[in-house]
């Protein structure tokens, strides 16, 4: 099932037509716009895409990949059978309510060791995270999602196993910072810098892997890497 029959199965299954979808999306002039998606007759820009997830109340990555579950969910039940504090990753204490459920899809590295492509196999059906802990950051929880990383293609930053949290949110570059894209329709892990003339640079870690520049209106950013949770060795 790809993106189109994904779009359609998710406005179907919270009952909305196609209008009534647009005029979520604040498309009250353009409400042919989904009927576009739905038949594949045009493609989502980035921006456009994440305001279809969230009117959808649906994931990024499970839009975008059918990874993960598609439907967002606090599963509030699971959370008030907590019998122990929890903790955000700074070491806060976090309500059990408090906690946010941030969907978990796979990634490895292949090819030119740049790729990152999703598999089939779920790692882990959810991570509960602190719903204050993340907006402090900026991070709408809504807009977050998890994938491991597997092999060696941006070490020393990102090792092999890491758990990495995307936020799927558009706005300007952060100049340095790693992102996840899309390349020719395939999702790439990437450091990005904007240099002169309205382009940006990709660029890994590792120096066997190639940069690449592109212009700046054809740079399209599937989210950017906001976290690292890695595994210690003593």
């Amino acid at each position: 099932m790809g993106f189109p029959e994904r779009l359609k199965d998710a406005r179907m299954a919270i009952g909305l037509s196609q209008p009534e979808l647009a005029n979520r999306c604040g498309w009250q002039k353009m409400q042919g716009r989904i009927s576009h998606y739905e038949t594949g007759r045009r493609t989502p820009r980035m921006d456009d895409f994440l305001m279809l997830a969230k009117a959808l109340d649906t994931p990024p990555t499970w839009l975008l990949t059918g990874e993960g579950p598609q439907h967002i969910s606090t599963d509030r039940a699971l959370h008030e059978k907590a019998e122990h504090p929890v903790t955000s990753p700074d070491g806060q204490e976090a309500s059990p309510t408090d906690l946010v459920i941030i969907p978990h899809y796979t990634a490895t590295i292949s090819g030119d060791h740049s790729q990152a492509q999703q598999t089939s196999t779920p790692m882990a059906p959810h991570l509960s995270l602190s719903r204050s802990w993340l907006e402090e950051h900026g991070w709408r929880p809504a807009l977050l999602s998890l994938m491991i990383m597997r092999g060696q293609a941006m070490s020393p930053i990102l090792q092999d196993g890491d758990l990495l949290m995307i936020h799927h949110h558009i706005g300007p570059i952060v100049d340095g910072e790693i992102y996840l894209l899309e390349l020719d329709g395939e999702p790439y892990i990437r450091r990005v810098q904007r240099i002169p003339g309205k382009q940006v640079l990709l660029s890994g870690e590792r120096p066997e892997i190639r940069d690449y520049t592109l212009p700046l209106a054809k740079f399209s950013s599937v989210g950017r890497v906001v976290w690292v949770g890695s595994s210690v060795s003593l």
